[in-house]
C-alpha cells in the first residue's frame, strides 16, 4: 500500500479551487441578499457566472490527464479570469469577494510556481 508521502502534493491548485468554490457561494450570496445595495444588479449576475466559470476552470486545471498546452491554456484563462473578477468585486465593493480572488491568485501562483508538474518527461536513456 502506497503512503502518503509517495504523492506529490497540490497545495496551489487546491487553495485555487477552495477559493473558487468560496467566491461562487460568496458571489451568489450577494447577488441574492437584498441587506445591501448591489443585490440583483447586471455586476453581480456577470461576477457570479465569472466565478462560475473559475470555479470550472480550476477542477479542470487541479484534474490530473490535461496535456501541457491545454494546462497553459488553462493558466492563462484563470489568471484573466481573476484578475477581471476582482475588478467587478473591487467596483461592487464586495469585500469578501475580493478577499477570495486574492486568495485565488496566491493559489494560481503557487501552483504555477511551486507545485510539482503533474507530468514528467521521460528521460532518454544514455548508452555508453
Amino acid at each position: 500500500m502506497p503512503t502518503s508521502s509517495s504523492y506529490p502534493a497540490y497545495h496551489g491548485g487546491l487553495l485555487l479551487l477552495a477559493a473558487a468554490f468560496a467566491a461562487v457561494i460568496t458571489a451568489a450570496i450577494d447577488t441574492v441578499s437584498t441587506g445591501n445595495a448591489i443585490a440583483f444588479t447586471l455586476g453581480t449576475y456577470l461576477v457570479l457566472g465569472s466565478t462560475a466559470v473559475l470555479l470550472i476552470l480550476a477542477m479542470l486545471l487541479v484534474a490530473s490527464g490535461v496535456g501541457r498546452f491545454v494546462r497553459g491554456l488553462l493558466f492563462t484563462l484563470i489568471f484573466i479570469d481573476l484578475l477581471a473578477t476582482g475588478l467587478a468585486a473591487y467596483f461592487l465593493t464586495a469585500h469578501l469577494l475580493l478577499a477570495f480572488v486574492a486568495l485565488g491568485l496566491l493559489g494560481w501562483a503557487v501552483h504555477l510556481f511551486i507545485d510539482p508538474p503533474l507530468y514528467t518527461a521521460p528521460r532518454a536513456k544514455v548508452s555508453s
